[in-house]
């Protein structure tokens, strides 16, 4: 039952983040110029908008997911690469349909968004105080 929890949990991040680029995409299509331009400053707000996510969700689980793991904080770097990862297929998949990728589905912004999640997760679930 936990191992489901786990993989729904993972699942539900990254359809968040899909979900935030096709509304990014949108936006751009609409207005018909890129919604952001490549730069720090987007990375850092898409850790913050995932920091945002991973208070809500931290609200609504208030405990940890699966037992301590054997290296406390793997997530913070598992989780950004493996999302990182995913959001790049995503990015390239867009683009082979024709369609201007968004800075989220790029790695470092689907693994800045996670990170910014896995780290508040942690903060407020997952250290040993």
């Amino acid at each position: 039952m936990l191992e489901l929890i786990e993989v729904l949990f993972f699942f539900l991040e990254v359809i968040v983040e899909i979900v935030f680029a096709f509304g990014f995409e949108k936006r751009s299509d609409a207005y018909g110029r890129p919604l952001f331009r490549y730069s720090p400053w987007m990375y850092l707000g898409l850790a913050m908008l995932g920091a945002c996510v991973g208070s809500l969700m931290s609200q609504f689980v208030p405990q940890r997911i699966l037992p301590t793991p054997m290296i406390r904080g793997a997530s913070l770097f598992l989780s950004p690469l493996v999302a990182g990862l995913v959001m790049k297929w995503f990015g390239d998949w867009r683009t082979n349909q024709g369609h201007q990728p968004t800075v989220l589905a790029t790695f470092w912004g689907g693994a800045a968004f996670a990170f910014g999640m896995a780290f508040v997760r942690w903060m407020m679930v997952g250290r040993v105080l």
